[in-house]
């Protein structure tokens, strides 16, 4: 038998049994799909999230949570001296518990004692007589913890935030933070367009290029925006511009595809925050936790889209000559990989 007959048998061999195999093992359809992916990760979600279950880094989250908005409030540009009563009081309480201590990681619990001594730091040096439970509970802490000093808050100028844009990228990625102050000056929508630019060059699955970005530059309608949204407190009627970030639902080609848009949009967002840096704007990423009803609400205010799924927004202004961020520590980098061998 000829070469080329033999190959043609052995490709009509191999397409009978990828017709048998279909038949015997038909791929299920979109919408089957879409059952079992959902059932899949709702299970997981139930049975692993800090949503629904007590863990050790539950706690932790939920302590850096607590600290964080602790931290925030301190580097507001308008702080409101006796902030953050109830949080402040939760995580004493924490701290004091040996039980749920001695599970956290030290780190975390370090962190939180920084910012507890900072907002003390800070009230006594502007006057303000904070409660004698607080000066008790923070005795006692000192006590437990002598170590510990108060965490700064950073105190950029101007000229400093920016000055590290033409360094190498080590530099200029650590260099960039999320900024909570900003001036009434206007944001040149050539250089807002030229930041969106650059952001898209971040990688997309298949170049499908999911995101897409809604400017809203009326002050009305960004505060509108903003009242459905629980993290922009004391700073978000300062921005300039609102971000709202989508993602494109007709471009995910399959129900395998489900979790698919929101990975590509925050790739997007990671090099927009860089390119908003570059362009020497400052901005803060907030989420988008929304439930139905809320995102109906904005898109009756805001003309998006039906098939454009909102992802979160960025809140953007123009930084002033003093400024300070929240310093936000980050974990040990042996937390975040394993070498699988």
């Amino acid at each position: 038998m000829k070469i080329k007959e033999v190959l043609k048998k052995n490709n009509t061999i191999h397409t009978i049994g990828i017709k048998v195999k279909r038949f015997l093992f038909p791929e299920p359809s979109e919408n089957k799909k879409m059952k079992i992916i959902s059932k899949y990760y709702i299970n997981r979600f139930y049975r692993y999230s800090g949503a629904f279950n007590d863990t050790r880094r539950k706690r932790d989250a939920y302590i850096t949570w607590l600290y964080h908005v602790i931290e925030k409030g301190l580097s507001m540009p308008n702080m409101h001296l006796g902030f953050g009563k109830d949080k402040i009081e939760e995580l004493c309480n924490i701290i004091k518990n040996h039980q749920i201590i001695d599970e956290i990681d030290r780190t975390t619990i370090e962190s939180a004692i920084a910012v507890l001594l900072e907002y003390s730091r800070i009230h006594e040096k502007m006057g303000y007589n904070l409660s004698e439970n607080f000066k008790n509970d923070l005795s006692l802490i000192k006590k437990l913890y002598p170590n510990v000093k108060p965490i700064n808050q950073k105190e950029f100028t101007k000229e400093d935030f920016f000055k590290y844009i033409e360094y190498d990228f080590e530099t200029f990625s650590k260099s960039r933070h999320t900024v909570r102050n900003y001036t009434e000056e206007e944001i040149d929508m050539e250089d807002l367009i030229e930041a969106i630019d650059l952001a898209k060059y971040a990688p997309s699955a298949c170049n499908r290029q999911h995101t897409r970005v809604h400017i809203i530059s009326n002050k009305e309608l960004i505060n509108k925006c903003l009242k459905m949204q629980s993290g922009n407190r004391g700073f978000g009627h300062l921005g300039n511009k609102l971000l709202i970030i989508t993602g494109d639902l007709s471009v995910v080609l399959g129900a395998s595809e489900l979790f698919d848009l929101n990975t590509n949009v925050g790739i997007f967002i990671m090099n927009l925050c860089y390119s908003l840096h570059l362009k020497h704007i400052g901005c803060c990423v907030l989420n988008w936790y929304a439930l139905p009803k809320q995102d109906m609400e904005l898109r009756k205010i805001i003309d998006i889209p039906e098939e454009e799924n909102v992802v979160a927004f960025v809140i953007c202004g123009k930084v002033p000559d003093k400024f300070k961020i929240a310093e936000s520590p980050r974990i040990n980098t042996k937390e975040i990989y394993t070498i699988h061998e």
